[in-house]
């Protein structure tokens, strides 16, 4: 998995990153997509990362 930089968003003190495949980045292939894989969130202050379920990216309409 590799997050994305340019698809981040701040809200308040949390970074969220999208992420995919390394495979699907270098090959642009659909058979090489990470399916069901959500945002990351990064805490600005102290760095914890946690995953963003589908719920809370829709509700924050994330990406």
């Amino acid at each position: 998995m590799a997050l994305i930089e340019e698809d981040s968003v701040q809200i308040g003190n949390t970074i969220y990153f999208d992420c995919q495949s390394v495979a699907y980045l270098r090959s642009l292939n659909p058979a090489d997509m990470a399916i069901g894989i959500g945002c990351i969130a990064v805490d600005a202050e102290n760095g914890e990362c946690r995953l963003v379920g589908a719920v809370e990216a829709a509700k924050l309409n994330l990406f």
